[in-house]
């Protein structure tokens, strides 16, 4: 779904239900704007919309690397990017593809400062629409217990969750960041789930899962797993984590590496009592 408004191509990204306007800008060499076309159109497909309004964000592409910046420029680097206004970036065609994808997640962060948080956080489905999300340390295991329990119960995120706080309930969005995860082919509007549980997670010998009641110490560690440290948001944050926090059930999930394990836990502690 990609249009041509005067001689720039655009196209729609829809990100945790925030639009995104592309601009690809053209180039003497057409080459770059193809390659940007077709991998969008190919690899995004599931997030490509057609035109929408009200656009929350907009990301252009130019041609020149050396138009980022240039105001300021420094002879020892070449900026990514750069924000041409509170809600615009700018970047350039010669980008790699990791790049891209931080950029797209500066750009949700951002969004997010209003009515939500963007986390280093896994996610899984646990029953229905509802999921649970999985806290802690670079090494505490998020992808592990993630992957150990798709697919009984179907992993929506490996390291990046988007919450939004929207009509009285918490949800998260499945993303298109996590490299290593198998993106599902979405016919109509993009999945959702709403946010029940919230898992600390502690690697162990043996499976337990422990209530958790002090509020300020899951808040701390929801605060430490915060995508970006700008301290800007953080008015904003505590209120709606404290009623993220007051809406669900927060535990210490103390975890063994053994799928069958974790899995019967789970369906035993958290399943049956649904």
């Amino acid at each position: 779904m990609f249009s041509k408004e005067g001689k720039n191509v655009v196209t729609y990204f829809k990100l945790a239900d925030y639009i995104v306007k592309i601009i690809l800008y053209p180039s003497f060499d057409t080459t770059p704007v193809k390659y940007w076309i077709e991998k969008l159109r190919r690899e995004y497909k599931s997030w490509i919309i057609p035109q929408s309004a009200p656009i929350n964000a907009i990301l252009e592409f130019v041609p020149d690397c050396f138009t980022i910046g240039s105001k300021n420029i420094d002879s020892n680097y070449i900026k990514l990017f750069e924000w041409r206004k509170s809600f615009t970036v700018r970047t350039y065609y010669f980008i790699s593809h990791s790049q891209f994808i931080y950029i797209l997640q500066i750009l949700v962060n951002k969004m997010l400062s209003n009515d939500g948080v963007f986390l280093h956080a896994s996610a899984n489905c646990l029953h229905a629409n509802n999921c649970g999300i999985f806290l802690g340390k670079s090494t505490a295991g998020k992808s592990t217990v993630s992957d150990l329990l798709h697919p009984t119960f179907r992993k929506i995120t490996d390291d990046t969750s988007a919450i939004r706080r929207m009509g009285g309930h918490n949800f998260l969005f499945q993303l298109p960041f996590d490299n290593r995860l198998a993106m599902p082919v979405f016919s109509g509007k993009l999945l959702k789930y709403e946010i029940r549980y919230i898992f600390i997670l502690k690697k162990s010998h043996n499976y337990k899962l422990i209530n958790m009641t002090d509020k300020t110490q899951i808040l701390l560690n929801i605060m430490t797993s915060l995508w970006s440290d700008e301290k800007i948001y953080l008015k904003k944050l505590i209120p709606l984590l404290s009623v993220l926090l007051s809406e669900c059930n927060s535990y210490i999930l103390e975890f063994p590496i053994n799928k069958n394990v974790l899995i019967s836990g789970i369906k035993k502690d958290i399943i049956n009592y649904l």
